[in-house]
């Protein structure tokens, strides 16, 4: 054990020194920069440079002009605020103009179908039924419906009385009641 722990040691310690000598004898980390040649590159990477009469004459600065310029950010900001809150008021204000035009020029003609469900009706029958006479809007969504909320396997057979204004649950417990469909 002693030997293993000798051998560690001096492969630490051979790494070391190997180390040392590439970082001594390497050229690339050796590369001193000039100031003038170190702006350019601290610029780049969005850093102001200043020299020491720019710096002490922002340090110094009297505190007036502080507070006004954090008065103007801060009114600045407010107005934004203000803009930003108004143009969304007026875009609301458009988009339910706009939406009562749409209401006012389409009043949905309610319409009253008679559904006659056969026996051996598949479920998708029916739902294309209920589509071609308006009374739903998209047959594979009710179909869907009808599926998720196991009314499938419970639909009866019969005559039921449909309109466009009932929804999805409505007619579905319309067409699975027994003494509806009578």
């Amino acid at each position: 054990m002693k030997h293993l722990l000798r051998s560690f040691a001096a492969g630490l310690f051979s790494a070391g020194v190997i180390m040392l000598a590439a970082y001594y004898f390497s050229e690339e980390s050796r590369e001193e920069l000039t100031a003038d040649e170190m702006i350019p590159i601290v610029e780049e990477e969005g850093y102001h440079v200043l020299t020491s009469d720019e710096y002490i004459s922002l340090a110094v600065q009297p505190k007036d002009k502080e507070e006004n310029t954090e008065e103007k950010a801060e009114t600045k900001q407010e107005d934004k605020k203000e803009k930003a809150e108004n143009k969304e008021k007026e875009e609301r204000k458009e988009e339910e103009e706009k939406n009562n035009e749409k209401k006012e020029d389409k009043q949905p003609e309610t319409s009253s179908y008679t559904l006659q469900i056969k026996p051996g009706m598949l479920t998708p029958e029916i739902t294309e039924l209920l589509e071609e006479n308006k009374i739903i809007d998209d047959a594979a969504k009710f179909n869907r419906y009808l599926e998720e909320h196991e009314y499938s396997p419970k639909i009866q057979i019969g005559n039921f009385k449909l309109t466009s204004d009932m929804d999805y649950y409505q007619i579905a417990e319309t067409i699975t009641d027994y003494k509806r469909g009578q």
